[in-house]
């Protein structure tokens, strides 16, 4: 009996050993690269790009802003202007905040999370936050409103802001300080 078992398991191995070696009678389709659905994909983030950018204009003209938008998408103006230095990448920098949806819903503050300290351009905090603390200087207040794309992105933070929420920063810098390169 062993030895029938054995010569089947000979047999079946030759003779998948003699089919892969045989050339394949079909060729593979050649085709060319079919990019619809990556045209759709660009096409729905143009979409909500846009109405991205509407909602935030609209909540501009409603709180009276004139707003300068950079071309990330971040969305700013300087409220009041300090007398410090400019704020670098990678400076420490401690600032007081509040920040909402567009619908004036406030979801953190530094009132109830205390103040914020961060490594600018180390991706502590979100993109649009970043970018737009380099825009200032110590002293300096300023609203950011930050497309989801800067901010949470499609998924929220998971607490307070929403899936694809678009979020208002109203921020003072404290104080910025060199960070001493060792």
């Amino acid at each position: 009996m062993q030895m029938k078992y054995t010569s089947y398991i000979i047999t079946i191995s030759a003779g998948i050993f003699l089919l892969s070696c045989r050339q394949s009678a079909v060729e593979p389709v050649k085709k060319e690269k079919d990019t619809r659905q990556q045209e759709q994909f660009i096409a729905i983030n143009r979409y909500l790009l846009e109405r991205d950018m509407i909602l935030i204009d609209n909540y501009a003209k409603r709180n009276n802003l004139k707003l300068t938008r950079t071309q990330s998408g971040l969305s700013y103006q300087i409220i009041q202007r300090g007398h410090g230095k400019k704020i670098e990448s990678s400076d420490k920098v401690v600032f007081a905040y509040k920040l909402s949806l567009l619908d004036g819903t406030l979801c953190y503050s530094s009132d109830s999370t205390g103040i914020k300290e961060t490594l600018v351009g180390t991706g502590q905090i979100e993109r649009g936050l970043d970018e737009g603390i380099c825009l200032l200087k110590e002293g300096d207040s300023a609203v950011f409103i930050l497309p989801p794309h800067l901010a949470y992105g499609v998924i929220g933070d998971g607490k307070c802001i929403p899936p694809r929420s678009c979020i208002v920063y109203h921020i003072r810098i404290i104080s910025a300080f060199r960070k001493l390169h060792q």
